[in-house]
C-alpha cells in the first residue's frame, strides 16, 4: 500500500472504530501496534523520506480545524502516528507529544499517549506503563 493510502486508512472511521474499542491504555497500545496499516507504515518509514512525510502528516493532522463541540475525529490516528514516531525517533516523539498536549483540542487517546511519552524517558510505546 502506498504511503498516501496508509495515511488515508489510518485516518479512516473504520480504523478508529477497530482501535477505539480498547478499554485501557495498554490494550489500546497493543491494538494500535497490531493493526496491519500501522505495521506497513512502520516498514515504510525505514526510508528517511517516508519518515519525514509521516512527521509532516502527523503535525498537519494535529493542526486540522475541528468542531470544538465534538471529539477530535483524528484522535486515534494522531495516537497511532505518535506511537510510530516515538518508537522511530524519541526526540521527535517528545516534540509531537508537546504539540498534542498544548495545541491539539478534544483528544482522548492521543492525549493519553502524549502524556505517557512526556512523563517517561524516551522508550518504545510497547514498554510504557498504564497511565489511566
Amino acid at each position: 500500500m502506498s504511503l498516501h493510502n496508509l495515511f488515508k486508512a489510518i485516518e479512516s472511521f473504520e480504523f478508529g472504530a477497530r482501535v477505539g474499542v480498547a478499554s485501557g491504555f495498554r490494550t489500546f497500545g497493543s491494538i494500535v501496534c497490531n493493526q496491519s496499516e500501522v505495521k506497513q507504515l512502520r516498514d515504510c518509514i525505514e526510508d528517511g523520506s517516508a519518515y519525514r512525510k509521516l512527521w509532516e502528516r502527523a503535525v498537519e493532522v494535529c493542526n486540522r480545524p475541528i468542531d470544538q463541540n465534538y471529539e477530535n475525529p483524528w484522535d486515534i490516528s494522531i495516537a497511532a502516528y505518535l506511537t510510530i514516531i516515538q518508537d522511530y525517533n524519541p526526540d521527535e516523539g517528545q516534540i509531537l507529544a508537546k504539540i498534542i498536549v498544548e495545541d491539539t483540542p478534544n483528544l482522548f487517546w492521543a492525549r493519553k499517549v502524549a502524556l505517557a511519552v512526556l512523563s517517561q524517558e524516551p522508550q518504545k510505546q510497547s514498554d510504557t506503563v498504564d497511565v489511566s
